[in-house]
C-alpha cells in the first residue's frame, strides 16, 4: 500500500511541506535603498513628485532617452501626477540627463 508519507518529502523524519504560516514567517528580502539622486535642476520636483506615490528606486531601476521619460512623464500624470508642463519638462530634462539610456553613459 501507499502511504502519504512516501509521497512528501522529508527533513529528518519529520514531513517537508511548509504551511502558509511557515512560508510568511521568512524575513523578507532586503529592500534596495535609493541612492542620493544628482544634483541638478529638476531634482526638487522629481523627489517630491515621484515620491508621492513610490520610492526613488523605481526611478533608480529606469533610464531612457528623453522620448522614453517624456511618456513615463506623461503616463505618470495619467495616473494622478500633478504637474504643470513647465514641471514635466523640468522633470523629463532631468531624469533624460541623469538617468539616459546604458549605451549613452
Amino acid at each position: 500500500t501507499c502511504c502519504a508519507s512516501e509521497r512528501v518529502p522529508t527533513h529528518g523524519s519529520i514531513p517537508w511541506i511548509p504551511s502558509s504560516a511557515q512560508a510568511k514567517s521568512f524575513p523578507p528580502a532586503p529592500k534596495k535603498v535609493a541612492a542620493p539622486l544628482p544634483d541638478g535642476d529638476g531634482k526638487d520636483l522629481v523627489m517630491d513628485r515621484c515620491t508621492a506615490c513610490h520610492d526613488l528606486v523605481r526611478v533608480e531601476d529606469h533610464s531612457g532617452t528623453k522620448s522614453d521619460w517624456e511618456g513615463v512623464v506623461k503616463y505618470m500624470t495619467s495616473l494622478g501626477l500633478k504637474a504643470t508642463p513647465e514641471e514635466s519638462a523640468r522633470m523629463v530634462a532631468y531624469l533624460a540627463k541623469n538617468f539616459p539610456p546604458p549605451a549613452a553613459k
